[in-house]
């Protein structure tokens, strides 16, 4: 196992390659012939780019080991990508995700063949000053001695610390004892901490409830991220009844706050008439705010508003937006940007560089793009047709869900094609999937 360093001005990252999967590439030895040789597939680290620490994530402090699965092709691109275990921070593990799949991979090898293959890699996000450092040893026993002395802020500083594994080991459940003290003391900053804690996907302690109580006393007390909480708690009826209304009313509220994210909100509600009339022109109002403030998500929402107007001056605005995500990595603007390329919206048609972008976002497991280069693959549109690779991607597409995907996998299963035989059985199970999801036929 080899670690490779990487040092930023306030962090430092580091990179672990583990061993390819077990089985992803096999050369056993039949009739007395002696094993092939293979090799696995590794990256090459020398020519990765630093995944950008996500700055929200950066000014939380946030740190910690997330792993992932690449597949890697034939020609050394990444075909399939996921996470197998969560950092416990979904911002860390995405940055983590996009930043590496740019990396030089060398290929996977049987007989000196190169093979399709999957391998594992880890990504560590840790501060400089971690556990061991003498200085923020210093400043976690002054914490300490301050948090039981009834310092209500240094009780929250303490939680983080014990979270962050700053100045000691890192122990959820002392994080979640001084964050909570804190919170009860009425700390806006603790009471956030510990819906967040609640909320979080590796905390052990996920409770939409619990984590509500604590947004709305953070939130009253003018916290505006747990306004954005608290507005997607309501949205989704996550530890609370649906509630649009109180929705769009929290939404609003971290929006006059300041909070850029809740402009990308704010024109999904006012587009979709959630919580609010539609009014689309408010929509976009709202959206053109969160873009200037430098918020992805209002860059994408902008991008999807423009694209659904008919002036054809909007759809090349759609596709200049399209493109700044597209380059940042992000998968459903990756595929809108296909999709524009493929049908000549707000840009020249041009069939490669759409099966290029679909590659791109099918590499992240995003499975409308999985399905939009299968179907490139099968009519060779862009790309040179490859009905095994076409077949394999639909599969996936299906298995994540993805309508389109199930509709082709029953006609293949129906008829025999893609060099499948007639399986009436699968067939079945894909009519009732498909009834399932309201797409039968």
């Amino acid at each position: 196992m080899t670690t490779h360093r990487l040092r930023f001005p306030a962090a430092v990252a580091a990179m672990v390659a583990m061993a390819a999967l077990p089985g992803t590439v096999r050369a056993d030895a039949r009739d007395g012939a002696a094993p092939a040789a293979s090799t696995r597939a590794v990256a090459d680290f020398s020519k990765c780019a630093k995944p950008a620490w996500p700055v929200e994530a950066l000014r939380r402090e946030q740190q910690g080991r997330v792993t992932l699965a690449y597949r890697i092709g034939a020609d050394g691109s990444v075909e399939e990508s996921k996470v197998t275990k969560s950092s416990g921070y979904p911002l860390l593990d995405e940055a983590a995700r996009f930043g590496l799949a740019k990396c030089t991979f060398k290929l996977a090898t049987v007989n000196g063949k190169p093979q399709s293959a999957w391998m594992q890699m880890q990504y560590v996000w840790t501060l400089e000053q971690g556990a061991n450092d003498p200085a923020s040893q210093a400043a976690f026993a002054q914490t300490r001695a301050a948090a039981e002395a009834g310092d209500v802020d240094a009780q929250r500083k303490l939680g983080e610390m014990y979270q962050q594994g700053k100045g000691v080991a890192r122990d959820a459940a002392q994080a979640l004892a001084w964050l909570t003290k804190a919170a009860e003391a009425g700390n806006a900053e603790a009471q956030f901490g510990v819906a967040s804690f609640y909320l979080a996907s590796g905390s052990g302690a996920v409770s939409g409830a619990d984590a509500h109580q604590w947004l709305l006393k953070a939130a009253e007390q003018g916290h505006a991220m747990a306004m954005v909480g608290l507005s997607a708690q309501y949205s989704m009826g996550k530890g609370v009844d649906k509630d649009p209304v109180q929705a769009f009313a929290w939404m609003r509220k971290a929006a006059d706050a300041g909070v850029p994210r809740a402009f990308a909100g704010l024109g999904w509600m006012y587009q979709t008439g959630q919580g609010v009339e539609p009014d689309p022109v408010e929509a976009v109002r709202m959206l053109r705010r969160g873009v200037e403030l430098g918020d992805q998500a209002a860059v994408q929402g902008l991008a999807l508003a423009l694209n659904q107007s008919h002036a054809p001056r909007d759809h090349e605005e759609a596709v200049a937006l399209l493109l700044k995500g597209a380059e940042k990595g992000n998968p459903v603007m990756q595929t809108l940007l296909g999709k524009a390329y493929r049908d000549g919206r707000g840009a020249t048609a041009d069939a490669a560089a759409a099966a290029e972008w679909f590659r791109k976002a099918a590499a992240q497991s995003y499975a409308e793009a999985q399905f939009a280069y299968a179907d490139a693959l099968e009519q060779g549109a862009g790309v040179r047709k490859d009905d095994a690779e076409a077949l394999r991607l639909y599969e996936l597409a299906a298995r994540a869900g993805w309508p389109a995907a199930l509709q082709r996998m029953l006609a293949v299963a129906e008829r025999g094609e893609l060099g499948r035989p007639v399986d009436v059985a699968a067939a079945a199970m894909l009519r009732s999937r498909l009834g399932a999801a309201g797409g039968s036929r």
